[in-house]
Protein backbone atom coordinates (compact mmCIF):
# COMPACT_ATOMS: atom_id res chain seq x y z
CA UNK A 1 0.00 0.00 0.00
CA UNK A 2 1.48 3.23 -0.95
CA UNK A 3 2.05 5.71 1.30
CA UNK A 4 -0.30 8.23 0.27
CA UNK A 5 -3.53 6.03 0.54
CA UNK A 6 -2.27 4.75 3.75
CA UNK A 7 -2.28 8.33 5.04
CA UNK A 8 -5.65 9.03 3.02
CA UNK A 9 -7.07 6.04 5.47
CA UNK A 10 -5.56 7.38 8.48
CA UNK A 11 -7.33 11.29 7.83
CA UNK A 12 -10.69 9.59 7.12
CA UNK A 13 -10.51 7.22 10.43
CA UNK A 14 -9.32 9.99 12.42
CA UNK A 15 -12.05 11.84 10.83
CA UNK A 16 -15.24 9.72 11.49
CA UNK A 17 -14.04 9.36 15.10
CA UNK A 18 -14.23 13.02 15.65
CA UNK A 19 -17.57 13.83 14.29
CA UNK A 20 -18.99 10.19 15.93
CA UNK A 21 -17.58 10.21 19.00
CA UNK A 22 -16.01 13.51 20.07
CA UNK A 23 -12.91 12.01 21.43
CA UNK A 24 -11.31 8.57 19.91
CA UNK A 25 -8.75 7.04 22.97
CA UNK A 26 -8.23 3.44 23.34
CA UNK A 27 -9.52 2.10 26.61
CA UNK A 28 -7.04 0.46 29.19
CA UNK A 29 -8.90 -0.89 31.94
CA UNK A 30 -7.06 -1.39 35.03
CA UNK A 31 -8.62 -3.84 37.87
CA UNK A 32 -7.73 -2.60 41.31
CA UNK A 33 -10.21 -4.72 43.55
CA UNK A 34 -9.21 -7.77 45.19
CA UNK A 35 -9.39 -11.24 43.56
CA UNK A 36 -11.90 -12.12 46.92
CA UNK A 37 -14.00 -9.28 46.19
CA UNK A 38 -17.52 -10.58 45.07
CA UNK A 39 -17.49 -6.84 42.14
CA UNK A 40 -15.10 -6.33 40.32
CA UNK A 41 -13.77 -3.09 40.07
CA UNK A 42 -11.71 -1.34 37.30
CA UNK A 43 -10.36 2.42 36.26
CA UNK A 44 -9.69 3.55 32.65
CA UNK A 45 -5.98 4.65 32.92
CA UNK A 46 -6.46 6.11 29.55
CA UNK A 47 -9.53 8.29 30.32
CA UNK A 48 -7.56 9.66 33.45
CA UNK A 49 -7.66 13.98 33.38
CA UNK A 50 -5.81 15.83 35.86
CA UNK A 51 -7.48 19.43 35.72
CA UNK A 52 -8.29 22.11 38.45
CA UNK A 53 -11.34 20.20 40.08
CA UNK A 54 -9.86 17.41 40.79
CA UNK A 55 -9.37 13.92 38.59
CA UNK A 56 -11.48 13.40 35.21
CA UNK A 57 -11.75 9.63 35.28
CA UNK A 58 -14.31 5.85 33.76
CA UNK A 59 -14.87 3.78 36.10
CA UNK A 60 -16.36 0.05 35.20
CA UNK A 61 -17.85 -2.86 37.90
CA UNK A 62 -18.37 -6.25 36.74
CA UNK A 63 -21.36 -7.13 39.45
CA UNK A 64 -20.75 -10.61 40.98
CA UNK A 65 -24.74 -11.22 40.18
CA UNK A 66 -27.38 -9.89 38.43
CA UNK A 67 -28.58 -6.72 39.63
CA UNK A 68 -31.91 -6.49 37.90
CA UNK A 69 -30.44 -7.43 35.03
CA UNK A 70 -27.46 -5.30 34.89
CA UNK A 71 -23.99 -7.16 35.41
CA UNK A 72 -21.75 -4.34 34.68
CA UNK A 73 -21.66 -0.43 34.90
CA UNK A 74 -19.41 2.26 33.79
CA UNK A 75 -19.35 5.39 35.32
CA UNK A 76 -17.67 8.95 34.24
CA UNK A 77 -16.71 10.71 37.83
CA UNK A 78 -15.17 13.94 38.53
CA UNK A 79 -12.91 13.16 41.60
CA UNK A 80 -11.51 15.69 44.44
CA UNK A 81 -8.79 13.70 46.34
CA UNK A 82 -7.93 16.87 48.70
CA UNK A 83 -11.60 16.92 50.00
CA UNK A 84 -12.63 13.26 49.46
CA UNK A 85 -15.83 14.44 47.24
CA UNK A 86 -16.84 13.03 43.44
CA UNK A 87 -19.66 13.96 40.89
CA UNK A 88 -20.58 11.67 38.89
CA UNK A 89 -21.41 12.72 35.03
CA UNK A 90 -22.78 9.70 33.59
CA UNK A 91 -23.73 6.22 34.23
CA UNK A 92 -23.63 3.63 31.81
CA UNK A 93 -25.29 -0.31 32.53
CA UNK A 94 -25.06 -3.05 30.57
CA UNK A 95 -27.14 -6.49 30.47
CA UNK A 96 -23.12 -8.00 30.34
CA UNK A 97 -20.08 -8.74 31.72
CA UNK A 98 -17.26 -5.81 31.48
CA UNK A 99 -19.44 -3.67 29.97
CA UNK A 100 -21.11 -5.61 27.06
CA UNK A 101 -24.58 -6.82 25.91
CA UNK A 102 -27.43 -3.67 25.91
CA UNK A 103 -26.42 -0.40 27.02
CA UNK A 104 -28.65 2.30 29.15
CA UNK A 105 -26.94 5.05 29.64
CA UNK A 106 -28.02 8.25 31.41
CA UNK A 107 -26.73 11.77 31.69
CA UNK A 108 -26.10 12.61 35.34
CA UNK A 109 -23.92 15.59 35.53
CA UNK A 110 -25.44 18.00 38.12
CA UNK A 111 -23.61 20.28 40.91
CA UNK A 112 -23.86 17.66 43.40
CA UNK A 113 -21.04 17.03 45.41
CA UNK A 114 -21.01 13.29 47.09
CA UNK A 115 -18.41 11.84 49.84
CA UNK A 116 -16.04 9.30 47.60
CA UNK A 117 -17.26 6.44 50.75
CA UNK A 118 -21.04 6.92 49.20
CA UNK A 119 -19.88 5.05 45.90
CA UNK A 120 -17.73 1.80 46.89
CA UNK A 121 -16.03 1.98 43.58
CA UNK A 122 -15.22 5.56 43.76
CA UNK A 123 -13.58 5.19 47.21
CA UNK A 124 -11.08 2.06 46.03
CA UNK A 125 -10.30 4.15 43.10
CA UNK A 126 -9.76 7.43 44.49
CA UNK A 127 -7.69 5.80 47.26
CA UNK A 128 -5.53 4.04 44.72
CA UNK A 129 -5.32 6.90 42.18
CA UNK A 130 -5.10 10.09 44.17
CA UNK A 131 -1.24 8.91 46.48
CA UNK A 132 -0.12 8.90 42.72
CA UNK A 133 -0.73 12.50 41.63
CA UNK A 134 1.71 15.44 41.99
Amino acid sequence: MSLLKLKSISLVAMALCATEVGVCYGEDWQRISGDSEPNKIYYDADSFELNKEGVSIWIMVDFAASVMGVLSKKIHVQMNCENQTHILFRQELFEGEFGSGQPYITDMKSAQVSEAASNPAVSVVMNEVCPALP
